[in-house]
């Protein structure tokens, strides 16, 4: 018998062979077909023995599972490889059944595959993989999954119902090939032109969708192309701040933008670190909006301008000034280089009419019309204001973006002749100088309006100088006074200068201007027809009244009263008719001697009799309330100096210099001037109604007053 078949026994009594119990037929391993043994018989006493060879045939039964021998669980290809690319891999499979077809396996891929990956690759019966592409489908790893899972299944007895099986999970990953170009995401950036130098604007994001050094990106400034009119900008203006990631950069501003509003094409070269590396321009819409940085101001008009126009306007249409020129149109600067457009609103109409209308002209100019036919009220003085705003967003940190002007309009006839108060006056020059203008009368208009009369030399003489302005005379050279001593002028007050000449006598100033002589070795004294030494000679420059200190006629007018400290001596005349009616001798106060009580008492006092002394006196329009002081200070030292005084509201200082200043309640004009340090003249004019400077000075001669 045959002893390696250990699993075989027989039955010694007789001869039957059966398999041991608790033992297994194996035909596998070892691989065998056929088992013999050799059977020998003999008797009980052992005394004849024969034998025999038994074969036993051992039929193969599919008991042994294949068993797949995979070298690595995970292989790599290329993305992008194509169709009929093998994997780097050599399925192998262990079946240790005996026969054909038990130990005969097949690989398949599981059911449970998914369809991406069905559409992607392929196995072969004896366990090759590859690539192997259906339906369109490409292995791209940039827009698909890097990798797959592909369930691999081994099963044996192919053709036989029963089949013994084994399973295998083979990872497919897809290293990633250099084939997509960084793009950056960023379409435009916005900032705004307060950015500072050293700022920084983004982030700019690109992307590469690649992987490795193959997805790391570089990014570089080509150009910046201002567009639309926009300030040119440099590339030097900027830096590129890479992040960490390699795919993100800040761009650090190297100036300030103030001023570079608008938009910008801004051109960034995006390169990444393959091998070899790939690149592309990108473009970015960089806005720079704008930032208020001044509060804009009107041009034209000024605040509280009087603007006169003509009084027969067009509707819808340009303004005409009085002289024929047009209304310029109003203008606003936003200090920016008209930067931001700018919108025009009335907003304050003054006597709330709607006799004006706003009309846009340019960005930042705008005109102003009428909205329908003048009415006599709407001739009056009309008060508006015109509005401006830029049309720019309010932002935190700007200036206001808003203005106003207020403006007086007036429509004006140039038939209206201006007039003047009196049609003849006198004014005298120091003879062989060139002295200052001499002040005239003024002219006016019949009613108030902005504009002034424009004033004429009306006389062919080449010796004075008319100023158009306010009328003052002036020579133009040094005249003698032996051979022309006074000369009689006119000149007209005109509404401009090419007007014509008015037909109103009141419209010509009849002048009468005289020369005083330096010859005069002595003076004569006006009033008491003596000669007189200059030294002690006192003579108004104005109109050449001379007197002299001790003059016996001077006081019988003037009474001199004495206080403790200085004499003063006051004149209250009345002018009527060219004749002084009536006076009456005030006292003036030294404020260092009295106590502000006393002082406030006496001039309230006095101020009670200078109406007292008015009472009664018939005082016409045309004529004039004169107060004339004559005053001196004694010093310590026997000198005799101007003193300080208050007088009815009316302060006059001392200032060292023998020009006092005037600090008046309410007065139209002055004379004042000292003579020879010894006495001071205080000439003062007050209107009765007619609103005209006059200087007048009192003339001790006649008893009149002189003006000049």
């Amino acid at each position: 018998m045959d002893t390696s078949a250990d699993w075989v026994d027989i039955d010694e009594n007789n001869g039957t062979l059966f398999v041991r119990e608790g033992l297994i037929i194996d035909d596998d391993v070892p691989a065998r077909e056929n088992i013999s043994f050799n059977i020998s018989a003999s008797d009980t006493n052992h005394t004849h023995t024969t034998s025999v060879v038994v074969y036993i045939a051992i039929n193969d039964v599919n008991d042994r599972t294949p068993k797949i021998q995979g070298e690595q669980p995970k292989v790599h290809i290329k993305e992008k490889s194509n169709s009929g690319v093998p994997l780097p891999l050599n399925l192998t499979y262990q079946d240790l059944d005996r026969d054909v077809p038990f130990h005969t396996v097949v690989f398949q891929f599981y059911s449970n595959i998914t369809n991406e990956a069905a559409n992607l690759f392929d196995i072969s019966k004896d366990g090759s993989v590859m690539v192997f592409l259906r339906n369109g489908a490409k292995l791209d790893r940039d827009r698909g999954p890097g990798s797959y899972i592909l369930p691999i299944l081994a099963y044996d007895n192919p053709t036989g119902v029963l089949q013994l099986k084994d399973f295998y999970d083979l990872t497919v990953v897809l290293d990633d090939i250099n084939d997509n170009i960084p793009v950056i995401l960023n379409k435009s950036l916005d900032c705004s032109e307060i950015m500072k130098k050293n700022d920084q604007l983004g982030p700019i994001i690109a992307q590469d969708l690649d992987e490795g050094e193959n997805a790391e990106v570089s990014f570089t400034i080509v150009t910046i192309e201002a567009i639309g009119g926009s300030k040119e900008l440099k590339t030097s203006s900027f830096e590129i701040l890479p992040q960490d990631d390699n795919k993100t950069v800040f761009i650090k501003i190297l100036q300030d933008l103030q001023g570079y509003y608008g938009q910008y094409n801004l051109t960034i070269k995006t390169e990444d670190h393959g091998n070899p590396p790939l690149s592309q321009n990108n473009s970015i819409l960089l806005n720079v909006e704008k930032f208020n940085f001044q509060i804009p101001v009107f041009v034209y008009p000024e605040s509280n301008a009087n603007i006169l126009l003509d009084d027969d306007p067009e509707l819808n249409a340009a303004l005409i000034f009085y002289n024929g020129s047009r209304l310029p149109d109003f203008e606003v600067d936003d200090l920016q280089d008209h930067k931001y457009n700018v919108s025009f609103s009335i907003i304050d109409k003054g006597n709330g009419n709607s006799i004006f209308n706003i009309i846009q002209v340019k960005s930042y100019t705008a005109r102003l019309e009428l909205t329908r036919s003048l009415t006599d009220d709407d001739k009056k003085v009309q008060s508006i204001t015109i509005a401006a705003a830029l049309n720019a967003d309010q932002q935190p940190n700007q200036k206001p973006t808003t203005a106003s002007v207020s403006v007086n309009i007036q429509f004006f006839s140039t038939d209206d002749t201006p007039t003047f108060s009196e049609t003849n006056c006198t004014i005298s020059f120091q003879e062989n100088c060139i002295g200052p203008p001499q002040a005239i009368p003024q002219a006016s208009y019949p009613v108030d309006n902005f504009i002034n009369p424009v004033y004429k030399l009306l006389d062919s003489i080449d010796v004075f100088n008319v100023n158009p302005v306010d009328g003052n005379i002036s020579p133009l050279q040094e005249l003698d006074y032996e051979t022309t001593p006074s000369y009689d002028i006119r000149i007209a007050a005109l509404n401009k200068e090419s007007s014509e000449l008015s037909n109103n006598s009141q419209s010509i100033l009849y002048v009468h201007v005289k020369f005083r002589s330096l010859d005069m070795s002595t003076y004569s004294c006006s009033r008491c027809k003596s000669a007189v030494d200059s030294d002690i000679a006192h003579v108004c420059e104005c109109c050449s009244v001379m007197f002299h200190d001790g003059c016996s006629a001077l006081s019988e007018i003037f009474v001199e009263k004495r206080f403790s400290s200085f004499a003063k001596n006051v004149l209250i005349a009345l002018k009527v008719n060219d004749k002084i009616t009536r006076s009456e001798d005030f006292m003036i106060y030294d404020l260092k001697e009295s106590s502000e009580a006393e002082v406030a008492n006496r001039i309230d006092d006095d101020r009670r009799e200078i109406q007292e002394l008015l009472t009664g006196i018939d005082i016409k329009p045309d004529e004039l309330v004169k107060i004339v002081r004559i005053g001196r200070k004694n010093g310590t030292d026997g000198k005799s100096r101007p003193a300080k005084a208050v007088f009815s509201g009316l302060e006059v200082i001392d200032m060292n210099d023998h020009i006092p200043i005037f600090y008046p309640s309410k007065f139209y004009g002055a004379f004042l001037k000292t003579y020879n340090d010894k006495s001071t003249i205080v000439t003062i004019t007050v209107s009765t109604g007619i609103d005209v400077e006059y200087f007048s000075t009192f003339n001790s001669n006649n008893s009149t007053l002189s003006k000049c």
